[in-house]
């Protein structure tokens, strides 16, 4: 049979998108490595070990597969999360291995999961998975237990978690640079690019260094178990070993920090680090302009609501997108201007967003009825904007 040409332009497409997912848990990985500064966070986090991302508590660990996806593929449904290669299939392969130690496996998500009663329940708590997901895991076991499963099925789904939501590839810089900017609130906005890039680069070296002394030939399986036996074998706070060039940990964070962040930062990266609930970009941005609690959260509702409709239009005619664009650009332009007359408000964002729920103007912009004209609906679109980091809340 003739193998058929290569398209360069495709592999050169692969490529790319490759890196571009690898360069993504490299930011995510920085992220939970600067949680280290926290009480609640991780004691350290070993890159592209075990798992995509190995986070070591006191106690117990946190193995974690790491998937990502473009916005206009829709949000994640349960039978896609459990094919082949789609996250939940690596982590029974680390359970095959692991599954006596003090372990969750979980799979964090870029952007949204279904809403439907499949995915709601499998997400919500594991162990209630539909019978169609259960015989899917069970097949992955299966494979690599080698064997019956019988009622290791429903052990592995009681440490299985399905984290969505985490930060998206296009605001994953954003997140990182405002999380040190308030961690180092003084240092100027260049130097603060710089520290970023030292960060990250240190978070992508410990992703491609190789353990020492795993040979260069070993499986996957083997791969599993030398990995466990490093980090696992002499328990979680042994300081007897050598260091392992995957690990991150708070005390080289703090050699690259310029001074330790106070305590009203490290309340905030709590908030900010938290990932089974993390804050978007629209709630940081509320937040930091002074909204209170109801209205990031009547804020997170509209965006919610919008960004089903929103995927609608996107999956439409192609002239729904050029219609979405305009209307989101006028959105925009509408939402500025709102923005400068409150520009000398002590609480800017609570008078903006009392001003677009209240006054008429916005469902005036919808003129192709993209959301019916719903002013609400559309303060909602204005929401999925904020969340891309085109609207701060304040008179920029």
């Amino acid at each position: 049979m003739t193998t058929p040409p290569i398209d360069p332009s495709g592999a050169e497409t692969a490529g790319s998108d490759t890196f571009a997912r690898f360069r993504y848990q490299a930011k995510l990985t920085l992220l939970f490595w600067l949680g280290t500064l926290s009480e609640r966070g991780p004691l350290s986090v070993y890159a592209e070990h075990i798992e995509d991302i190995l986070l070591e508590y006191g106690d117990h660990w946190r193995l974690a597969q790491v998937k990502s996806r473009a916005p206009t593929a829709g949000p994640w449904t349960a039978d896609e999360l459990c094919a082949d290669g789609e996250g939940v299939d690596s982590l029974c392969r680390a359970y095959a291995i692991a599954k006596d130690a003090p372990c969750t496996f979980e799979l964090f998500l870029e952007g949204p999961v279904s809403k439907s009663a499949a995915t709601s329940t499998f997400i919500k708590d594991c162990t209630k998975a539909p019978t169609g997901i259960r015989t899917k895991i069970t097949a992955h076991l299966a494979r690599v237990l080698g064997g019956e499963v019988g009622a290791t099925l429903d052990t592995f789904l009681s440490r299985l978690r399905i984290l969505p939501n985490q930060p998206s590839q296009r605001d994953i810089d954003g997140k990182c640079i405002r999380t040190l900017a308030r961690l180092a609130p003084s240092i100027p906005a260049g130097d603060l690019d710089s520290l970023y890039e030292r960060l990250l680069l240190a978070a992508e070296a410990a992703q491609e260094a190789r353990p020492a002394g795993l040979a260069p030939q070993a499986n996957v399986h083997l791969f599993i178990e030398a990995a466990l036996h490093d980090v696992l074998g002499a328990g979680p706070t042994s300081n007897d070993k050598e260091p392992n060039p995957k690990q991150l940990t708070k005390a080289q964070l703090q050699d690259l920090l310029p001074h330790p962040p106070g305590p009203r930062a490290l309340l905030l990266l709590d908030r900010l680090l938290d990932s089974e609930r993390p804050l978007t970009a629209l709630e940081e941005k509320l937040a930091a302009a002074g909204a209170p609690d109801s209205v990031v959260l009547d804020a997170r509702q509209l965006r919610a609501m919008a960004e089903v409709r929103r995927l609608e239009v996107l999956a439409g005619p192609s002239a729904g997108a050029d219609q979405l664009a305009d209307l989101s650009h006028r959105v925009l332009i509408h939402a500025r201007a709102v923005a400068l007359q409150c520009k000398h408000s002590k609480e800017p964002a609570t008078d903006i967003w009392t001003r677009l729920v209240t006054e008429h103007g916005l469902e005036t912009l919808d003129a192709f009825s993209l959301f019916f004209g719903d002013r609400q609906s559309i303060l909602g679109l204005l929401c999925c904007l904020s969340d891309e980091c085109r609207f701060a809340w304040t008179a920029a």
